[in-house]
């Protein structure tokens, strides 16, 4: 089988709680899988399925330790940040990996390089103050459609102010979503955190991944 075969079938035991065949590594290189799972940043979930049908490589490993303290951090500072916009008034909602990885067996299985929020468009201001007292740094790189902010040792957030750019591929996407807030749910306990249905979420992610196939 060919290396991209076997991470898909190891990838789909993984999140699925199966028992991979122990032979189908026979046919692998295993530094071409650490390879391919490094690239598509996916060693975290492999980790335990690999530990659980014999094959220790120190590698994976370290990626699900890493992914672990991330993912705790990223929970408590989820929390902090969501906190100070709700006293602020401010709209937010948590997409992409930040909603997806609680759909994993475990959630630090989900690798994830920053927390994406969107918020309300015309409170950006007020947001990047309630970063900045929280210990953020804003990064001075424009990015369009969103802002990035720092938090040593490894922490990103991401807050948008729209889910797509008007331009290009992404342009049909952006006037779907135009109007996005109609679109929301508010979670039950908060006054100003919202959701999608999973029906709209299950659509954001297709056109997210399309955005990203198109890039």
């Amino acid at each position: 089988m060919k290396t991209e075969d076997v991470l898909i079938y190891l990838v789909f035991c993984a999140v699925n709680n199966g028992n991979p065949d122990p032979g189908i590594l026979a046919s692998v290189n295993i530094d071409e899988l650490y390879g391919k799972a490094h690239f598509h940043q996916v060693e975290a979930v492999l980790a335990e399925l690999l530990h659980k049908i014999g094959v220790e490589d120190s590698r994976f490993t370290k990626e699900l330790i890493t992914s672990t303290w991330k993912s705790i951090a990223a929970g408590s500072l989820v929390s902090k940040v969501f906190s100070e916009l709700e006293k602020a008034g401010i709209w937010h909602i948590l997409l992409k990996g930040s909603v997806i990885r609680y759909d994993y067996p475990k959630p630090e299985m989900r690798q994830m390089s920053d927390i994406d929020i969107l918020i309300d468009v015309d409170r950006m201001d007020d947001a990047d103050e309630v970063m900045k007292h929280l210990g953020f740094i804003r990064e001075k790189r424009e990015y369009g459609h969103h802002i990035r902010y720092r938090k040593d040792p490894f922490t990103i957030f991401e807050i948008h102010n729209a889910l797509f750019e008007p331009i290009g591929h992404t342009l049909k996407l952006s006037q779907y979503y135009q109007d996005v807030f109609k679109r929301l749910i508010r979670k039950e306990d908060t006054c100003y955190e919202y959701r999608f249905t999973d029906e709209d979420f299950y659509i954001y992610i297709l056109c997210h991944i399309y955005k990203h196939f198109m890039s």
